[in-house]
């Protein structure tokens, strides 16, 4: 078995089902969340690793074997309602993200989605570009008209409010940003909104 960490960045444009492939793979696991930047309430990431190594007596994680897959950290609030994902650590600036980033994947294999990392390279690119070969950039392939059936679905209990021109204009940036990390040589793999957990799921188990 490979025991590389990996970088695993999702990524969609705005309704095109991130945070719900992101839960899936959060319900596929036993959990603690993790507090830190975010404050006592909410939590900056969550510890995943398998159900059957959960301790429900201690409430903690057994004991790691040298031979155990690495944890996955997903980084971002699921949980607390009202909040999903890493665009609430985007929030907090490019330099307290960058920092999430180092320390999550020095404990082992990291999850990460925001619309930020989605529609731009910048800072968040050319600190994942230092770690190329750990990285793998889920493609969520759901066309732009998909995504915006999906908002207007759910625009009621939504927080975006820019409309579809912006998420017209997003969808561009998000094909740009695909093309250069393409030229970059970055892995993409590009799955549908069905089978993205899975797929996740495998490569970290």
């Amino acid at each position: 078995m490979d025991y590389r960490v990996l970088l695993l960045n999702l990524r969609g444009n705005h309704a095109a089902g991130k945070s719900t492939v992101v839960r899936k793979v959060l319900n596929h696991f036993q959990s603690v969340p993790v507090y830190g930047m975010l404050g006592p309430r909410v939590p900056e990431a969550h510890w995943c690793f398998p159900k059957a190594r959960f301790d429900p007596e201690g409430g903690n994680p057994g004991r790691v074997l040298p031979t155990d897959p690495k944890p996955l950290f997903i980084l971002g609030p699921y949980t607390t309602p009202g909040t999903a994902g890493c665009d609430f650590v985007t929030k907090k600036g490019m330099g307290a993200t960058i920092a999430l980033f180092e320390k999550y994947r020095e404990r082992g294999n990291v999850l990460f989605e925001s619309i930020l990392t989605s529609v731009r390279f910048g800072a968040p690119g050319d600190w994942l570009e230092k770690h190329k070969e750990e990285v793998i950039v889920v493609i969520l392939d759901v066309p732009l008209e998909e995504c915006l059936k999906s908002l207007y679905a759910r625009q009621a209990n939504s927080d975006f409010s820019g409309g579809e021109k912006h998420i017209r204009e997003h969808q561009h940036q998000f094909e740009r940003v695909q093309e250069r990390l393409k030229e970059k040589g970055f892995r993409l793999e590009y799955v549908s909104r069905e089978e993205a957990a899975d797929k996740i799921i495998k490569w970290v188990s």
